[in-house]
């Protein structure tokens, strides 16, 4: 497992990108690249304006900003941004590739792979999605590109905007057992310093997680 721990205090930001038309159809997206609906896009907004509520997180000073490359996640983060920051996009912050399930609903492959999706609903050992990205890749690309960014810049806040499978994945890697799907646009936060790491899942308080980085906050 990556080491994530830092040797100042950084506060980590994992944002699932807005709702798409593929969420909405409960379609397994992965690395297709969808767009947002329109009330994705409005909640994304108003999203913004509660955000707004922090200045923090809009100062490029304080603030380092991170999106998956694919247009769901890009668009969110544009929306919430763009007129502040200069957001960087990185192709490892990608959603997990579902293999020969991707761009299905879970009855269309029940139908279809009965067999393996039995296997997949009960998590059989030893069973994976044919074609499918193996979730220690996944989980390699990702912790990777956080810590990069949080050894190569000094702003005490990065906010990453990603995928719900990566969030999930990055929690439970960090012993954090998720079992509800990850929501579009909520937010979780890692306490990094050189002593361990705390995590917030989801942000209750956003005002309370900034205090970790003050006096900056």
């Amino acid at each position: 497992m990556r080491d994530l721990k830092s040797n100042t205090k950084r506060l980590v930001l994992l944002l699932r990108h807005a709702q798409t038309l593929w969420n909405q159809e409960s379609r397994l997206q992965g690395q297709q690249d969808t767009d947002l609906t329109p009330d994705g896009i409005f909640k994304t907004h108003a999203y913004r304006q509660q955000l707004l509520l922090h200045p923090i997180l809009f100062c490029p000073q304080h603030s380092k900003i991170v999106s998956s490359d694919l247009k769901r996640a890009a668009h969110t983060a544009q929306i919430l941004f763009s007129d502040t920051h200069l957001i960087d996009t990185d192709q490892r912050l990608r959603e997990g590739s579902y293999g020969l399930f991707e761009g299905l609903k879970k009855e269309e492959i029940k139908t279809r792979y009965p067999k393996m999706y039995e296997q997949w609903i009960n998590q059989t050992p030893g069973f994976s999605i044919p074609n499918a990205e193996p979730k220690s890749l996944i989980y390699e690309r990702v912790s990777f590109c956080v810590q990069d960014f949080i050894t190569q810049h000094t702003q005490p806040i990065v906010i990453f905007i990603t995928h719900g499978g990566v969030i999930k994945l990055l929690l439970n890697k960090l012993n954090i057992n998720v079992e509800r799907p990850i929501e579009n646009l909520s937010m979780h936060a890692l306490f990094l310093d050189s002593a361990k790491i705390n995590i917030e899942t989801p942000v209750a308080d956003l005002a309370q997680a900034l205090s970790f980085i003050q006096p900056f906050a």
